[in-house]
């Protein structure tokens, strides 16, 4: 073999390691920033669910309080019903996903601590329709309609024998529905198209992240009512990806 059949398989063998290199350098750079995009897309879901946190705490703090000086029993069943709520929060909300059947409990919870501040029983209907068990969700995707629907449901409803809120989650294999439905008071009927604030924002958001071509979200307002329409289409517990929008 002479010396230019030797060289030029040298080169060739050189340029064939370069190759295997490069798409090798490639491949990791590749992982790398599908890496970091993760990253940086999980921190963004972790601050707009902590931005979430202090909007439910100030206005569950405003409940308790107006209850303190003229019902002090009822309030202080409020701060032990708070006390329970915040330390689930604090735990599972940090979670990618947690169990329905967990995410619904907390619901309820919630529920009855606003429920305290009725008289009347009819004030608040709840109505959940199939099993939540071994079904998944994304912590705090709920709670920000039905809050929101509490802040603005109940004034001049008090005594109404008529519902202030009415929340409806149906429950199939591999989805939920959620309707909540609010009477409007008659000076938010005009500014309906204002009541879009933090939480719900952020938690639209992070439908959007968490559960891309994979929910549908419809925020409307009827006849004098306020409406929330949801649908996920997603309740395993898989090793899901985030996706930028």
């Amino acid at each position: 073999m002479n010396s230019a059949v030797v060289i030029h398989l040298i080169l060739a063998g050189i340029a064939g390691a370069s190759i295997i290199l490069m798409l090798q350098y490639r491949k990791k750079y590749r992982q790398n920033v599908e890496k970091l995009e993760q990253q940086r897309l999980n921190n963004k879901i972790s601050n707009l669910k902590n931005q979430m946190s202090p909007h439910f705490i100030l206005n569950t703090i405003n409940n308790i309080s107006t209850l303190i000086e003229d019902e002090p029993e009822r309030a202080h069943d409020l701060l032990i019903e708070f006390g329970d709520l915040m330390r689930y929060s604090t735990y599972d909300v940090e979670n990618n996903k947690l169990e329905l059947e967990k995410a619904l409990a907390y619901l309820e919870n919630y529920i009855d601590l606003q429920r305290l501040r009725f008289s009347n029983d009819k004030a608040v209907e709840l109505n959940i329709q199939g099993s939540p068990k071994t079904k998944y969700i994304a912590p705090m995707m709920l709670l920000p309609f039905i809050e929101n629907a509490f802040k603005y449901g109940t004034n001049k409803t008090k005594t109404s024998n008529h519902p202030a809120v009415q929340i409806n989650i149906h429950i199939a294999d591999n989805s939920l529905h959620l309707l909540v439905k609010n009477k409007m008071p008659d000076n938010q009927k005009k500014t309906s198209h204002k009541r879009k604030g933090i939480g719900i924002e952020n938690t639209r958001k992070r439908l959007n992240l968490i559960y891309p071509n994979k929910h549908r979200l419809d925020i409307y307002t009827q006849k004098g009512y306020f409406f929330v329409d949801l649908s996920i289409n997603e309740l395993r517990n898989e090793n899901h990806q985030v996706h930028s929008r």
